[in-house]
């Protein structure tokens, strides 16, 4: 059985499930009586649907930059939102 490893910082923790599915570790999950993480209301969680070709090749991008693909990911809008926004609509 797979075991969940124990990462030291966010950062490890994020680059683990962005390469790992979590139905591969059920086995290994036990229930909490409280959240341990709250994500800071300024921030809202967003999901997109996206072909699995693609994906796989924004993982090969973000590998070659040390990255976890949801951070190159949230940098490209953001930096695509900053145009927009600078055009004056």
């Amino acid at each position: 059985m797979a075991r969940i490893p124990d990462p030291k910082t966010q950062e490890e923790a994020r680059e683990f499930w962005d390469t790992h599915d979590l139905t591969d570790y059920l086995e290994d999950l036990e229930p909490l009586e409280e959240e341990i993480f709250i994500l800071p209301k300024e921030k809202q969680i967003v999901s997109i649907c996206m072909e699995r070709h693609l994906v796989e090749i924004l993982k090969e991008l973000v590998a070659r930059r040390g990255l976890p693909y949801s951070a190159l990911v949230r940098s490209w809008i953001l930096e695509r939102l900053g145009q927009e926004l600078g055009r004056g609509s």
